[in-house]
């Protein structure tokens, strides 16, 4: 009698041990799987920063040239009297 209450006792203690390791696989692929999302999040914002960064040079570049090639106020015909 004693022998299957304790075989019982093994047999429960085997299926939580069973569930408990099920359980902690299942929080590690999730936990997993958020790690992997965040990655991929920062590399999108690092990329967009990228790109914004060279629409502002490009920016730059543009009033550059629009600049020179603006005539000067010291030359040109309007200096002819």
């Amino acid at each position: 009698m004693n022998y299957a209450i304790r075989d019982e006792e093994i047999s429960l203690q085997q299926d939580e041990i069973h569930f408990s390791c099920e359980n902690a696989e299942a929080e590690f692929r999730c936990q997993e799987g958020l790690k992997k999302l965040e990655i991929k999040l920062k590399q999108a914002e690092e990329n967009a920063y990228l790109k914004q960064i060279e629409v502002l040079q490009l920016q730059v570049r543009l009033a550059e040239l629009q600049s020179s090639k603006q005539p000067s106020s010291s030359s040109g015909p309007s200096s002819f009297n």
